[in-house]
């Protein structure tokens, strides 16, 4: 789709777990940056302010070995690694149901830090079918200090044909936290947001409108037990057709022999909008945290959240139809109406437990559970579908008719439920003062996707990882780490057997190094991923002895690369980050020989070879210039496959997306 991102852009990315926020995701224990045994990247709430980050797509392109699936519909998905990553693998606080498929990523309203975790991490946030990575958005938090702050942002694309004035977006955020009544047991958070953000598509103008309250309640004098109601509502009121853009000569079949790249010369206008209507997503999230220490060596956390994600839409969506398009560059359009009302039921808890505390080591174990029942129900037509209508003009947009609602009427059907639970145990140990930590954990979990069917079962699931610091400015780690995705017990063998397939298994091998002292800190790691076991099921016309398709277990993808990133701070006032990302990750093409299988050794689709990001910023806070800060950042993402699978044998030739280097800047004024 090229290129056009904002126009806003840059401040400070903390690199590789110099937050509590990075360490908590990874190991689920409060481990310091250089203990960390994984490859973290944590993004700040002040850098999402200035750089007007709103959305998770937005920040991929500078977090090593991440990438984009879309900027707008479709952005719920991501890749890590080289694997596609589901709507559930964006959490928030570790809860699941901020993302909904089919439509858009998280929002980072309300957002203190989002934690970019790379590898998998199946045995402490429950059951994943791919091993690439996992997003975590932090909440903001009650503080004791009293602070109220107004932000005004405006913001703007440029390139591609659009000039910086056309799009012109606007928020207004309002943060205000402090103490409650007299004394300091009842801490409070408000935060609200409106918004008009334009795309860089003609009347893609997004108006959402984000408000949430928090209490942190402490039940005791010293503040050793809390508890922290939290509520959140969003509303997002989403235009159709951001960001398409049609190329009659490109390759308009996968098996064609033309694989690309897109050819430019006759593509769309950036800014041309083929589609009509769009949609409305609201969130409401509710719920309670509970923390606190018993004795000076037991420590638990207990959380419950319910999350609402409802969706309602009517659009018109452009049609391919390659006779048309080719000879009058004409698309027809279809019309979609539905709504979906989505419900999940999070729950989580650990205790921590110190068995040794000592100078010379220690020794501590950690017990936990995580779940959720989700409960998910959708709309039907009650009518035959209406045919395509109004073809539009790829280069003006004019359409040849006007369009017609012609849509029947929709009715809900009934609730499809479904239960997820993984339990956990770790163990971590302290040796050398310090100078080494080893950890060792296994996990557990069951899935039941609908009442009628049986429950799913995983096998134990292990992880391990063992740090090592030289000296103390310096760590070396290694790190085992695991995903689960337990198989469908009705799912037949070539022999016409049931229920003897093992769970899908994701691993990650991963040794790195990192350094942090003074203003300077940096990490490199390599890894090996892969996933084990996956069922891929047979052709069609190839059936076991009781009639039915059947499945075979095969590996099915892996990847390997190295990702190096640092941050620094060369002289006072001045930050500078950057990192650069060589990803190897390819099909194996495993399976039964009559499945639609993936050209052995072809690479992962939508992840590129080489990428690599840079960024600088200064800010006064002194002087004349009190307040002013700018930023510069640089992108650049290598040519990668645009299809959302495999290149097969039926379709070898889907389109290579071409390599791109971005431009970003910012410019900001703080008033007090």
């Amino acid at each position: 789709s090229g290129p056009v991102e904002p126009a806003s852009v840059v401040e400070a990315v903390r690199v590789e777990g110099v937050s509590p926020s990075a360490a908590v995701t990874a190991t689920r224990l409060a481990t310091a940056p250089l203990d960390t045994p994984r490859s973290v990247t944590v993004i700040g709430a002040e850098r999402l302010k200035t750089q007007n980050i709103r959305t998770v797509s937005e920040a991929l392109a500078y977090v090593p070995g991440m990438s984009v699936n879309s900027y707008r519909t479709g952005s719920y998905h991501f890749y890590s690694r080289g694997y596609r990553m589901g709507p559930d693998d964006t959490r928030v606080d570790g809860l699941v149901g901020v993302n909904a498929g089919g439509r858009y990523g998280g929002s980072m309203f309300g957002v203190e830090d989002v934690v970019f975790l790379r590898g998998p991490a199946g045995i402490l946030y429950g059951s994943s079918g791919t091993p690439g990575g996992l997003v975590n958005l932090v909440s903001k938090q009650p503080q004791a200090a009293p602070v109220t702050t107004v932000d005004v942002r405006l913001a703007g694309y440029a390139g591609g044909g659009v000039g910086l004035s056309d799009r012109t977006s606007a928020g207004l955020d309002v943060d205000t936290t402090g103490p409650w009544g007299k004394g300091r047991r009842v801490l409070y958070r408000g935060l609200a947001t409106a918004e008009h953000m334009e795309y860089f598509t003609n009347g893609v103008d997004d108006r959402n409108q984000y408000a949430a309250g928090l209490l942190r309640l402490a039940l005791d004098g010293h503040g050793a037990h809390t508890v922290t109601p939290t509520f959140k509502w969003t509303r997002f009121d989403r235009p159709q057709g951001g960001g398409l853009v049609v190329s009659p000569s490109t390759s308009l079949s996968t098996s064609d022999g033309v694989r690309g790249p897109i050819r430019r010369g006759d593509l769309s206008p950036m800014s041309v909008n083929h589609a009509s209507g769009g949609g409305t997503d609201e969130v409401i999230q509710a719920g309670a945290a509970a923390r606190g220490v018993i004795g000076d060596r037991t420590r638990y956390t207990a959380a419950y959240r319910f999350l609402a994600n409802d969706t309602a839409i009517d659009q018109f969506t452009p049609q391919v139809d390659v006779a048309l398009l080719q000879s009058s560059g004409l698309l027809p359009r279809g019309q979609t109406r539905s709504e979906t009302e989505r419900r999940y039921h999070n729950y989580d808890a650990q205790v921590v437990q110190d068995l040794v505390r000592g100078t010379s080591w220690s020794t501590l174990v950690q017990a936990g559970v995580t779940g959720r029942r989700s409960s998910t129900r959708g709309t039907v037509a009650q009518g035959p579908l209406p045919g395509s209508q109004s073809p539009v003009d790829i280069y003006t947009g004019l359409a040849t008719s006007p369009l017609v609602d012609r849509y029947p009427s929709i009715a809900f059907q009934p609730s499809t439920n479904a239960t997820y639970w993984t339990t956990y145990l770790q163990n971590q140990t302290s040796l050398g003062g310090g100078r080494v930590l080893v950890t060792f954990g296994v996990g557990y979990g069951e899935n039941r996707l609908a009442a009628n069917q049986p429950v799913r079962r995983s096998d134990l699931m292990p992880n391990g990882a063992i740090v090592v610091k030289p000296t103390a400015a310096t760590s070396l780690y290694a790190s085992y780490a695991t995903s689960y995705n337990p198989s469908d017990p009705a799912a037949e063998t070539a022999s016409g057997g049931r229920g003897s397939f093992a769970p899908t298994h994701g691993v990650n091998a991963e040794v790195g190094i990192k350094g942090g002292q003074g203003r300077a800190s940096w990490t490199v790691a390599a890894f090996h991923n892969a996933i084990d076991n996956a069922l891929v099921q047979s052709g069609a016309n190839d059936l076991n002895p009781n009639g039915n398709r059947y499945y075979v277990a095969a590996g099915t993808r892996q990847s390997r690369g190295v990702e190096a990133s640092a941050e620094l701070e060369p002289l006072p006032l001045l930050q500078v980050s950057g990192s650069v990302t060589y990803l190897d990750a390819t099909y194996t093409g495993d399976g039964p020989a009559t499945a639609t299988l993936a050209i052995p050794g072809s690479r992962a689709e939508k992840s590129p070879v080489w990428a690599w990001n840079l960024w600088t910023r200064y800010a006064r806070t002194a002087g004349v210039l009190d307040g002013l800060g700018a930023g510069l950042g640089i992108v650049h993402q290598g040519v990668r496959l645009g299809s959302n699978g495999a290149r097969t044998v039926t379709a070898p030739d889907p389109l290579d997306l071409p390599a791109f280097t971005r431009v970003d800047a910012s410019l900001s004024y703080r008033l007090g």
